[in-house]
């Protein structure tokens, strides 16, 4: 199965994870794998207009059950989806050292090559996990 990804969506990807703050990175990060979520399952079931009604663990659940996403990624796109609901539901939130450790080891070992260290600020860090759970997304398509 091959779903294009244009030069356009890679830049305004970078572009948005690129961010001033935390808040911006995990939820443009959170609507970006949202969005190649529902552009795999479409391609595969051809129904791209009903899959807004699903929840994002639905759609993960989906995803791997049609062999679109390794399970090896449940649980890095669990712990962006629950940031992104912390950061939704909770005005004081702010994002913690220990938070980036669960995210890390959330990361398959795959993901952790492409995201290729735990150095840097938060926010390199954040954006580079991100970035590569986005990528095995892309990967097997």
């Amino acid at each position: 199965m091959t779903v294009k990804i244009s030069n356009q969506d890679i830049t305004r990807f970078c572009n948005d994870l690129n961010r001033d703050d935390h808040l911006s990175v995990v939820i443009r990060g959170h609507i970006h794998l949202e969005s190649t979520l529902n552009r795999i399952i479409a391609y595969k079931l051809g129904c791209g207009d009903r899959l807004e009604r699903l929840s994002f663990e639905e759609k993960i659940e989906l995803a791997i059950a049609l062999g679109l996403v390794e399970s090896g990624a449940r649980k890095a796109l669990r712990f962006i989806n629950a940031l992104r609901n912390r950061f939704a539901h909770n005005i004081d939130f702010e994002l913690t050292e220990g938070d980036m450790t669960q995210f890390w080891n959330a990361l398959s070992d795959k993901m952790r090559v492409s995201a290729e260290t735990e150095m840097g600020t938060m926010k390199q860090r954040l954006a580079r996990y991100i970035a590569a759970l986005h990528i095995e997304l892309h990967a097997t398509c």
